[in-house]
């Protein structure tokens, strides 16, 4: 589980400290302008503001893409750190917010039941009634949807790479990129070889999978997948 948790942090970190103080603000349409000074790293040496031109507004709410999840009755999602998944889980959105997760692996994993207000807790089989306060703290260090939420922001995408249209997880998706080479408002000056990738459904705006990749080829991927499937159920433990 800490394996999961700093490496997440890390390269959660890692795209954070590439923003070097851009600034953006939001149009009433809740689109996102230009940053209103280039990061020190990217600008210009004789001081002159990027070309607005180049700048690409993404077409996504970026601020939406975890919310429209809840408009989704159903869904997996898991957490994979170098092709080593450390988090899964089953969500039910209705008729209330459930979730079954799994997160660490081996001797270490660790099985949460959540249900409303409701929560078990344990492992290798034996779960166990415990306040949702705790379940809840633990949650909160290890969602996913907690660290996909630095990507969900006004400006992140700016001047992304849109790379078309692409089956990801069983859902057509718009492929967003964005990399060293991508002037984009906060993730700008990413080192080399630093790579983040989003996928957004194209009916619904949702979040579908995100690939963040740091310059050694190290990397998280989150991914979204049996959106409404029957089979996605979550139970009372016995």
């Amino acid at each position: 589980m800490t394996t999961l948790r700093l490496a997440a942090v890390g390269l959660l970190t890692l795209a954070i400290a590439a923003c070097g103080g851009a600034t953006t603000t939001t149009t009433p349409d809740g689109g996102t302008t230009a940053p209103t000074a280039a990061p020190p790293e990217t600008a210009p040496a004789d001081g002159a503001s990027p070309d607005a031109s180049a700048i690409v507004l993404p077409s996504f709410d970026a601020s939406a893409i975890l919310e429209n999840l809840e408009g989704i009755d159903s869904y997996k999602i898991s957490m994979s750190t170098d092709g080593e998944v450390g988090y899964s889980a089953v969500v039910v959105t209705k008729p209330e917010l459930a979730r079954d997760i799994t997160f660490g692996t081996g001797d270490d994993a660790q099985h949460i039941v959540v249900i409303g207000d409701q929560a078990w807790m344990g492992s290798d089989g034996d779960v166990q009634p415990v306040p949702g306060e705790l379940a809840g703290g633990l949650l909160s260090a290890f969602d996913p949807i907690l660290l996909a939420g630095a990507f969900a922001t006004p400006g992140a995408w700016t001047g992304a790479e849109d790379q078309g249209t692409e089956d990801r997880n069983g859902v057509h998706a718009k492929h967003f990129h964005i990399d060293s080479g991508t002037f984009s408002g906060t993730f700008a000056g990413m080192p080399a070889g630093a790579s983040i990738d989003a996928w957004i459904a194209e009916e619904g705006g949702y979040l579908v999978a995100l690939e963040i990749v740091n310059d050694d080829g190290e990397g998280i991927v989150i991914d979204v997948t049996d959106i409404n499937d029957p089979a996605n159920v979550v139970e009372r433990p016995s």
